[in-house]
This record gives C-alpha cells, sequence and structure tokens, in this order.
C-alpha cells in the first residue's frame, strides 16, 4: 500500500523543491545517476561517493546509510521505484521523478 496519496507526494515534492535545497539536490542527483545506469546499491555507493569526494570525504557506510534513507524517502513520494530480480534489487526512475528533474524552482 502506498504510504501518501498522489495529493500528498505532489505537495511534499513541491515543497521540497521550493524549500529543501538540499534535499531536491540530492533526489536530483540520484535520480540522473539512476537514469545513467548506477541503479544498484553497489554502483549507486560508489557513484555517490565519487560524486560527494571533491567536498566531503565520506566512508562508505556514511554513503550507504545516506543512499537508503534517500531512497526510501524517493520511494515514499514516488520517484523511484525498487524492482527485484530474485535476490538482486534494481531502482528505477518513475514518470514522477522524471518529472521532478524537469522541475524549475518558482519563487513566489
Amino acid at each position: 500500500a502506498d504510504k501518501f496519496s498522489d495529493e500528498e507526494r505532489e505537495f511534499l515534492c513541491s515543497l521540497i523543491h521550493k524549500a529543501v535545497p538540499q534535499e531536491r539536490s540530492a533526489y536530483k542527483t540520484i535520480i540522473e545517476l539512476i537514469g545513467q545506469g548506477h541503479n544498484a546499491p553497489e554502483n549507486l555507493d560508489v557513484a555517490l561517493q565519487k560524486h560527494v569526494s571533491p567536498n566531503f570525504n565520506a566512508s562508505q557506510s556514511f554513503i550507504a546509510t545516506q543512499r537508503s534513507g534517500a531512497i526510501s524517502r524517493m520511494t515514499d513520494l514516488g520517484l523511484v521505484a525498487r524492482e527485484s530480480d530474485g535476490i538482486r534489487v534494481k531502482y528505477v526512475v518513475t514518470e514522477r521523478g522524471t518529472q521532478f528533474l524537469g522541475k524549475k524552482v518558482h519563487h513566489e
């Protein structure tokens, strides 16, 4: 069962877009990396490590924890979905995730 209604998801996504730039930036990076084929936990972690390392020397466990939390929130928001292929999990970007990537930030 979905955690949020479509209306709630839409509200939260636009709130993140307007008011939570770090979360917005993290989601966009993850959506872009999944789109480039980094769609399994391990290879997404490697790509994220490379992405943050110029500014921040993060441990593998830090990256994995952050990725796991972000993916869970993104799944709740309907931006990504997890697909399992036997024991392996892969992430897919949903249509809502693609829209999130293209959203412009409107300042009221």
